[in-house]
């Protein structure tokens, strides 16, 4: 019976694994088959009830903390013969459809449960590959956040770094050469960044999303420095490019989990 919940939107949940793993499994075979043989939703019709289907498969997802995301998922499904052959669909562009249907799906619910809208957007590109109960946990992270002094200084910071570096078409992936410096802001937002990088990057490991960003708020003060006495675009070409790479190193270390770069002051 369980296999059947839930059976309405905000309805009981299957109280097993089991239960909830053959409901899964009915549901999202229902999806792909449907999209792959182009009976998809569209404005108000929903003839097979896809978007409810849908929604109870995200429901049982976060409520049972099954450690799989919507992508591995669909990967497994789509590996079964047929799934994308009825309409000559090619599987990633099945691939593609269903995971954007889920991930509208995903934005509604979690706005309709009082998440603010920037919240959910800063983890709806995670939440293709993340777990959606790690997705929920790193969003009450950021509320959580949210409420601490430091949020609007280290959004303000960290979106000095996001600017410079957007558009650039050149590879910053390179590594950063002290060497190189010439002013003492340089050195102290690498050394700091150095200091947290690893912190931040276990905290992510524990699930614990709000000491990783209190650890990123860390690096407000040297950022704000570097931006206020360092030139980035300098006329030596090695200079300009070093800085750069320092500054992407920044991104990396605070878009691990996130997307922060989406995320409002208050």
């Amino acid at each position: 019976y369980e296999q059947y919940l839930p059976t309405h939107a905000g309805g009981d949940l299957p109280s097993t694994d089991t239960g909830a793993v053959l409901s899964i499994s009915d549901r999202i075979d229902n999806v792909v088959t449907f999209f792959s043989i182009g009976l998809k939703p569209s404005g108000s019709e929903d003839p097979f009830a896809l978007r409810r289907q849908a929604l109870g498969i995200i429901s049982l997802l976060i409520n049972r903390g099954f450690a799989i995301s919507l992508e591995r998922l669909l990967q497994i499904v789509l590996k079964e013969p047929g799934k994308a052959d009825v309409k000559n669909t090619d599987t990633d562009t099945l691939k593609q459809e269903v995971l954007n249907f889920f991930l509208r799906r995903l934005e509604h619910l979690f706005i309709s449960e009082g998440y603010a809208h920037d919240t959910v957007q800063a983890v709806m590109e995670r939440s293709k590959t993340l777990p959606l109960v790690r997705v929920k946990e790193i969003m009450d992270a950021v509320e959580s956040f949210k409420k601490e002094p430091v949020y609007n200084e280290t959004l303000v910071a960290l979106k000095r770094v996001f600017n410079i570096l957007k558009g650039l078409g050149e590879s910053l992936s390179g590594e950063v050469d002290e060497s190189l410096f010439m002013h003492e802001e340089e050195k102290m937002l690498y050394r700091r960044a150095g200091e947290i990088a690893d912190g931040v990057k276990g905290s992510i490991e524990r699930f614990d999303y709000l000491k990783a960003l209190l650890l990123i708020g860390g690096l407000r003060g040297p950022i704000n420095d570097f931006f206020d006495n360092v030139l980035v675009m300098d006329r030596d070409e090695r200079v300009r490019l070093n800085r750069l790479c320092l500054l992407a190193m920044i991104n990396r270390i605070s878009s691990g989990f996130m997307d922060i770069s989406e995320l409002q002051e208050l």
